[in-house]
């Protein structure tokens, strides 16, 4: 009987043993209701907040490029009234030049008269084959009229 006893305190020590190693190997903490809301609610949080940096992120982006588009709209405004102020100050000059010339041209136009006409003719017409007179042609228009024959300037 001694035996038995011997055997029964044996697996009785070895129960002890296996059931403190157990205890022992399972030091974590019990998981409890409370633990996984908090833990939810933690990564709901994280996850709120990557989305609300996201969209502030988008939001920038998207307002940097409305400033952009603003302010190339304005420069391409601003370059087209300066090609509009250029190309009209061109137009303006060339019909000064243009006009200079004509005034240059009529006064320095030489015309012809006769000494009884009331035309003035072109160096070659034929009613200056008796009497050529030259005379500009802005003093020929204040008295008399342009040949019909050799269109003169007028």
């Amino acid at each position: 009987m001694q035996k038995k006893s011997q055997k029964i305190v044996t697996i009785l020590i070895s129960i002890l043993i296996a059931s403190n190693l157990l205890v022992g190997c399972s030091s974590e903490k019990p998981i409890s209701e409370n633990n996984v809301v908090t833990t939810q609610q933690q990564n709901q949080e994280k996850i709120d907040a990557e989305k609300k940096v996201k969209e502030e992120a988008e939001l920038k982006t998207q307002l940097e490029a409305q400033q952009k588009a603003q302010l190339e709209a304005e420069e391409k405004a601003k370059k087209e009234t300066e090609a509009r102020v250029q190309a009209d100050a061109k137009v303006q000059q060339e019909a000064v030049q243009k006009s200079s010339q004509v005034e240059a041209q009529k006064i320095s136009t030489t015309v012809y008269i006769t000494k009884t006409g009331a035309k003035y003719h072109r160096d070659g017409c034929r009613y200056l084959s008796k009497s050529k007179i030259a005379i500009s042609l802005e003093d020929a228009k204040r008295s008399y009229t342009a040949c019909s024959v050799c269109s003169p300037p007028q």
